[in-house]
């Protein structure tokens, strides 16, 4: 009787561990993300490196620039806390841009402090010689139009 006792409870922690320990599909990672940015959008100051990372994916921003931007913010001593008050201000390219062109940590705070934004256009250069892509809308070319034949 005990042995059966302990076959079953076996099979059942044998079942919950399973069930437990499958992979997250891309769903629940999805859902999870976006509850973690609900947490930080309400309590910014519980926020963290790895939200910001969250939130340029969020923005579909490349795996790749999202680890340098976020490379260069730790080499420059920028704080998470930072990063979010400049994305929620000024948006998540804007982000990636301005740390992608090595603006310093004071930079960033006295523009969010004066409520300024800093020339994106001129940055957008030495952010993209850093390795950041920056995605542009193609100007149309405009075929030549002849001029019309004169009546003889």
């Amino acid at each position: 009787m005990i042995s059966i006792t302990i076959v079953v409870a076996f099979a059942a922690a044998s079942a919950i561990a399973c069930c437990a320990a499958r992979p997250s599909s891309a769903t629940s990672r999805r859902r999870d993300a976006d509850r973690r940015l609900r947490v930080v959008r309400r309590a910014p100051q519980r926020v963290q490196r790895a939200d910001i990372a969250l939130l340029m994916q969020a923005h579909e921003l490349p795996a790749d620039e999202i680890e340098m931007v976020l490379a260069k913010a730790q080499r420059r001593d920028i704080q998470a806390i930072t990063m979010w008050a400049w994305a929620q201000r000024h948006g998540v390219h804007a982000l990636a841009v301005v740390v992608a062109a090595d603006l310093g940590p004071d930079k960033l705070l006295a523009h969010l402090a004066g409520g300024t934004l800093p020339d994106l256009a001129a940055l957008e250069v030495f952010a993209a010689l850093n390795g950041l892509s920056i995605a542009r809308t193609p100007v149309p070319v405009l075929e030549p139009v002849a001029p019309p034949a004169a009546a003889a």
